[in-house]
């Protein structure tokens, strides 16, 4: 019964603004609102649908918006002020890989997505799979008015929150294959090791079955003795843990041992998931000092010999074949006999992921979607005009750059070929202009490839797909090492015309910011209460019709059954 009526009035709010007419604007505002209203209890029953109840922060929706409004204003809009979306799965990539390192399945830069004709659900299948009901009530209508910041901020947020559920289902499995149950209450010591084999489980992501436990235990032996660095994730998860406990213990009875509930351990999971990134990506960057130290004159490139020669860096094993570096799209080929590897397409590379999941991986940092940031807090547009960018590229620092700087005569001039091509301004989002940021910032951009070009494989789908490995043969290192180094090819030998305006044309009249959102967060905030109340009331009303001997439903349970 409860069920039904919730179900009933999320309809009845989702389906509001197309029996709306329009000549009554005040009150298809006020459905609006409650639309919007209902998205966000949406989302927070989708929250608790998955389990992770009012423990799990995530970070509020005014702290998401401000991280997305400038990409948000300087993108490609619509005559309505809105994203298509093709500018969302561009806002949505960058704001993962900037802020997690995480790449998300279906929005991935190299596949052919700029078609404006491009369905939001083929980009993003999770949310069509795991809420079908909120996208195609809600997010499907919108594709073709356009999507605005309050959407994305949800479909953000909503994605954030199916990575961390997919998390909390790998951390029960952790529990069972230790002989747990996540009703059971764990000891310190006891806490370690499921912590430590969520981490194992966790790294390898869905490269192995979760339920073997026979197979888990090799693998915690196989990941201890390959990856060098392992044992600092093992003291950064018991560090995190000791912390949470040392707060605990304070609240605790000091004359019972302490000991911790599944809601406290994931809370602390989700922390570590969250914080994973950040760490992977410190090995990251050692092994972009390390290959940048083999790049004297900062092109970006480092020979294929050289970098066979050097064998390891840190975690990194430098071993992958010319073919595969190619299929990664981290190959120079542009000289002849003089094959380079491209150090920030593999820095970024698929193969140096961790946690291969359903549905995102967890990259390097991409260092250059925190430079364009930048350019959008100042230039609050799409397209601006190649002496602006030059002005503030002059200004910009990166790891490897200090500014101010003064650009070369090649840059300046490939900027103007851009501008011309254009009618005299440059668009920020287009393949030409991150091509150009490439070799302003050859260590932090990776060249970009014109999309459907490439198909990147993980290592272990490239010897499935070609029969042999992903690592180079002994000959093929000795061969390249042995070469001679002829003469020096040109920096910007990969340079191309070649466009793609890879968040669509703009259209919109102006400018769009995102302050009245901020408010409005406040309002969708204050309303989901009133729905969540509502369906609470409800309960209630359930119970006092049955006498009180049918246990009603809660709201979570509800939440449960409206999404799969």
């Amino acid at each position: 019964m409860m069920m039904q009526c919730g179900c009933l009035i999320l309809a009845m709010l989702l389906v509001a603004p197309a029996s709306v007419s329009a000549a009554g604007s005040k009150r298809r505002a006020a459905t609006e609102f409650m639309a919007r209203e209902a998205e966000e209890d949406l989302l927070l029953m989708f929250d608790e649908a998955l389990g992770l109840g009012h423990g799990h922060e995530i970070g509020s929706l005014e702290e998401v918006a401000r991280r997305i409004e400038p990409t948000f204003v300087a993108l490609p809009q619509n005559q309505n002020g809105k994203l298509l979306p093709q500018a969302v799965r561009y806002l949505i990539n960058g704001y993962f890989m900037n802020h997690h390192g995480w790449v998300i399945k279906g929005i991935e830069q190299t596949r052919n997505i700029t078609s404006e004709g491009q369905d939001l659900g083929d980009m993003l299948p999770v949310l069509k799979e795991k809420a079908p009901v909120y996208f195609n009530s809600v997010l499907a209508p919108r594709q073709e008015q356009g999507f605005g910041m309050k959407d994305v901020v949800v479909i953000v947020t909503m994605l954030e929150h199916l990575i961390i559920d997919e998390g909390l289902t790998t951390f029960r499995n952790a529990y069972m294959l230790n002989g747990f149950s996540t009703d059971d209450r764990l000891f310190e010591e006891d806490l370690d090791v499921v912590l430590q084999s969520n981490m194992v489980l966790f790294a390898l992501g869905n490269r192995r079955g979760q339920s073997n436990a026979t197979q888990h235990r090799l693998d915690m032996k196989w990941v201890a003795r390959t990856i060098p660095s392992w044992n600092k994730r093992e003291v950064l998860v018991r560090d995190m843990h000791r912390s949470f406990a040392f707060v605990q213990k304070r609240l605790s009875n000091p004359f019972v041992g302490q000991s911790f509930a599944f809601e406290d351990t994931s809370k602390i999971m989700v922390t570590l998931n969250q914080q994973f990134g950040q760490f992977h990506d410190t090995e990251c960057k050692e092994l972009k000092e390390g290959l940048g130290g083999m790049d004297p004159t900062a092109t970006g490139r480092v020979p294929l010999g050289q970098f066979y020669a050097k064998k390891q860096i840190g975690y990194w094993h430098l071993v992958e074949s010319s073919e595969y570096l190619e299929t990664l799209g981290a190959l120079d080929g542009s000289a002849p006999g003089h094959s380079q590897v491209i150090i920030p397409n593999y820095i970024t590379a698929f193969s140096n992921c961790d946690g291969p999941s359903q549905f995102y991986s967890i990259c390097c940092i991409h260092e250059c979607e925190g430079l364009m940031n930048q350019l959008e807090v100042q230039i609050q547009a799409p397209v601006a005009p190649p002496a602006l960018i030059l002005e503030l590229v002059t200004k910009l620092s990166s790891s490897t750059i200090d500014a101010p700087r003064n650009l070369s005569t090649a840059l300046t001039r490939t900027l103007d070929q851009v501008a011309a091509l254009h009618g005299g301004n440059v668009p920020l989002h287009g393949r030409l202009f991150a091509q150009w940021m490439h070799y302003a910032f050859p260590h932090e951009c990776p060249y970009p490839h014109m999309s459907g070009t490439l198909t990147p494989l993980s290592p272990n789908e490239f010897r499935a797909q070609k029969g042999y490995s992903d690592d180079a043969t002994e000959e093929e290192r000795q061969q390249h090492m042995q070469a001679k180094a002829g003469h020096a090819s040109d920096p910007m030998g990969m340079w191309t015309l070649d466009e793609e305006l890879r968040a669509g044309v703009h259209r919109g009249a102006g400018r769009h910011r995102a302050a009245s959102f901020i408010m409005g967060a406040v309002q969708i905030l204050a309303g989901a209460s009133i729905l969540l109340g509502l369906l609470r009331s409800m309960a209630a009303t359930v119970q006092n019709a049955n006498g009180g001997s049918q246990k009603p439903k809660m709201p979570t349970e509800v939440k449960r059954e409206f999404f799969v």
